[in-house]
């Protein structure tokens, strides 16, 4: 009965350290398409401007 009731507490504590990285990998991942949004943007600029003035 002890053992059962030392195993939640660190399966509910392994739960929230799960969520919290999977919470870490969304933000890096949103971060990431957001990065590549604006390099995409700024090459067509640059793109743009080279036309322009090309």
């Amino acid at each position: 009965m002890l053992i059962h009731t030392h195993k939640r507490p660190y399966a509910k504590r392994h739960a929230c350290v799960q969520n919290t990285f999977i919470y870490i990998l969304g933000i890096q991942q949103t971060l990431l398409s957001r990065a590549t949004d604006t390099y995409t943007s700024f090459l067509h600029t640059i793109h743009s401007y080279s036309w322009i003035f090309g």
